[in-house]
């Protein structure tokens, strides 16, 4: 990141600072030259039709966050990490849930993020992926369909660099916190905000592994029951 010559950094996080450089000319990228308060309005996620999901805002900025998530989902399942990834290495396969608002909204959008559209045009016939999500198509595996909810994945396998086969399930928060109980997890995404007893239960899920887990939502809502775990101290 660029930033125009200034008396002070624009980030308080040390991690963030490093990342700083100063200059006096623009290098074909964006400056900031100022950071100022507008007010407050109300906002929403969305969804773009496209095959990558992203959009540009105002200023030519590319943006989703469901697209950062359904990335580092990959990266975790397949092993395949950037070279310059900083963050959580699994050094084998792993056991994921991806999880959405509902079963349909987890379908049409985490689901699709991650494996694309459903299509009957594979190798032998039968109803699978064209690999135009995240996953590419030759690195899935057996795919478990949902009963009773058209083109649903129940869960599927993702080859892992190592030549083992990760898993991902997926869930929605309308299942309600009982179908979040079971076995450990190496990593859960979450995308939109859950209620606050499934991001406990999830917790749990990945106290043992020494897991992680991965909101990402606009807070709407204010500041629920859910922000506020992320906000230590507040209001005390």
């Amino acid at each position: 990141m660029h930033l125009s010559r200034s008396e002070q950094s624009v980030f308080s996080l040390p991690r963030k600072q490093a990342y700083e450089t100063f200059t006096d000319k623009t290098a074909g990228g964006l400056i900031i030259e100022a950071i100022e308060p507008i007010g407050e309005a109300e906002c929403t996620c969305i969804q773009v039709d496209a095959d990558d999901s992203l959009y540009l805002t105002t200023d030519y900025v590319v943006t989703h966050n469901t697209i950062t998530g359904a990335y580092e989902t990959t990266a975790h399942l397949t092993g395949l990490y950037p070279h310059w990834w900083e963050g959580k290495r699994f050094t084998g396969p792993v056991t994921w849930w991806a999880c959405g608002k509902s079963n349909e909204t987890t379908r049409d959008i985490v689901q699709h993020a991650l494996l694309g559209d459903v299509t009957f045009d594979t190798d032998d016939g039968r109803k699978g992926f064209a690999g135009k999500g995240m996953i590419p198509a030759h690195l899935m595996g057996r795919t478990i369909w949902r009963r009773g909810s058209d083109d649903a994945v129940d869960n599927i396998l993702v080859k892992h660099v190592t030549g083992g086969w990760s898993r991902v399930g997926f869930k929605s928060y309308e299942q309600k916190r009982g179908a979040f109980e079971g076995t450990a997890r190496h990593g859960i995404w979450l995308d939109e905000e859950c209620p606050l007893d499934i991001y406990g239960e999830c917790l749990i899920r990945t106290a043992t592994t020494g897991g992680i887990i991965m909101l990402t939502y606009t807070p709407l809502e204010g500041l629920s029951e859910t922000t506020l775990q992320f906000m230590p101290g507040f209001g005390d």
